[in-house]
């Protein structure tokens, strides 16, 4: 249901993309064909994904609360109707008995309070005002999580898509020697068993091939949920090739500082704690006496004095019987006996703190080792890419040794067609460890709390 509310939103901003895409004409490919940028699905998502709606009402839910408790602090004025009770000037009795030693009336108007002394006000306030600014870090907490499941999908339908590119060039190449291993075969120039394996390789190419095509339609569609559209509103998104990568500056020590600093979870829990600490002082608070001031202004009928029957019941519903009247009182009160109720409150909240502050170390803890982690992941994959990266200029070197073989007479076109397929696999196996690096490098960004640029080398 939420979606159809935006859903007019929706259809008009793939052709409002698509006219932008038009006149920036590097991103414009055909009719149906458009590449976006990591950027742009992130535009996209903040405009439609429904995790953004959710910050925005948690958002007003914390602001809400924070008011209600301000609210609770200023004075409050109700329209009331009630019984007042008065002394009588004379009384036998040592407890006063409404209506036999009091004089009942009934007063209609405004009726206000206000606390004069109350502690534990100030400390509701105060927590409120924490779990204000704690809700904020949990929204920013999501904004990092769907952020960070934009560059997963997009990266890994980057790899799908070339992985689909690769595999259907190493189907034609296995193809190839198979054809090539028939011709030699028929001529006498090889065994039967190398064109049975030949076979085998095709057969299994084409199977490779289609598993990476089921790959990129999945990959395909899980970009389209991170980012919160339909492949109806954008068809044919294709992401942007990722060519730099990037090099991080900080070293362990300042990443894990970085991440003390910033950290959602850990900025979360420190709230909770403070909050938790509040919490203690409110339930302490509740030993502590409360001075409250009430006054009302309206009108006061006394007619309900010594009323005993119909007709003088209804006297009180005539404007004349109506008298004006101002009163103020002061109540003060302190609890004398609550069966342990405020001492136990105080162990549970003493309780609740404690527990915040196990959970914080863990937290801690954890988001220290999963720095350490993710940075020596980060550490190997750039190694990783340099080994790579000589595998394929190896491979590229071992097609051109293969092909001066055969033109020498010195070797075949099936060594010249397996160098070629080894080149091939070396290259998908560099956009492999390529993307895994991008998303382990968007993990240390996620991990820490800040942007990917905050600790990039330029």
């Amino acid at each position: 249901m939420m979606y159809n509310m935006y859903n007019k939103k929706l259809n008009l901003f793939p052709l409002f993309l698509f006219t932008m895409i038009l006149f920036t004409s590097y991103k414009y490919v055909s009719a149906q064909d458009v590449l976006l940028s990591l950027e742009d699905c992130i535009k996209i998502a903040n405009d439609n994904h429904a995790t953004k709606l959710v910050i925005a009402e948690d958002m007003k839910i914390a602001k809400a609360n924070y008011q209600i408790r301000k609210g609770e602090r200023n004075i409050r004025v109700d329209g009331v109707v009630k019984t007042r009770e008065i002394a009588k000037d004379a009384t036998n009795s040592m407890v006063s008995i409404p209506g036999v030693d009091t004089n009942i009336s009934i007063f209609s108007g405004l009726y206000a309070k206000y606390g004069l002394y109350d502690p534990k006000k100030k400390y509701e306030e105060e927590a409120a005002e924490m779990q204000a600014n704690m809700t904020k870090m949990s929204t920013q907490k999501s904004m990092d999580d769907m952020i960070y499941n934009i560059k997963s999908a997009y990266y890994d339908y980057l790899y799908a898509i070339k992985n689909v590119e690769l595999k259907n060039e190493l189907l034609q190449r296995y193809k190839e020697k198979y054809s090539l291993a028939e011709k030699l075969y028929a001529n006498g120039l090889c065994p039967v068993l190398d064109v049975s394996r030949a076979n085998v390789k095709v057969n299994e190419g084409m199977l490779d091939y289609e598993r990476a095509r089921n790959t990129e339609r999945q990959a395909k569609s899980a970009l389209y949920m991170s980012i919160g559209i339909t492949e109806n509103d954008l068809p044919n998104l294709k992401p942007l090739p990722v060519e730099n990568i990037p090099k991080i500056k900080y070293s362990l020590e300042e990443l894990t500082q970085l991440a003390m600093l910033y950290n959602p979870d850990v900025q979360i829990v420190d709230y909770d704690m403070k909050i938790k600490q509040k919490r203690i002082s409110i339930a302490r608070a509740l030993h502590d006496p409360t001075v409250d001031v009430e006054f009302g202004l309206g009108f006061q009928n006394k007619s309900f004095w010594g009323m005993d029957s119909n007709s003088e019941f209804n006297n009180i519903f005539k404007f004349d019987k109506w008298t004006p009247m101002f009163f103020g009182n002061f109540v003060a009160a302190i609890p004398v006996y609550t069966g342990g109720a405020i001492s136990s409150r105080t162990d549970i909240a003493v309780s609740e703190y404690n527990k915040s502050v196990y959970k914080g170390r863990e937290i801690i803890m954890n988001v220290k080792n999963q720095v350490q982690i993710l940075l020596q992941n980060l550490n190997e994959l750039e190694n990783q890419i340099n080994i790579t990266k000589m595998v394929v200029e190896d491979s590229q070197r071992y097609v051109l040794l293969a092909r001066r073989s055969f033109e020498n007479g010195e070797g075949s076109l099936m060594d010249v067609n397996e160098a070629e397929a080894n080149v091939i696999q070396a290259t998908l196996g560099s956009y492999s460890i390529r993307y895994r690096y991008l998303l382990t490098f968007a993990s240390i960004a996620k991990l820490i709390g800040v942007d990917e640029e905050r600790i990039c080398l330029n």
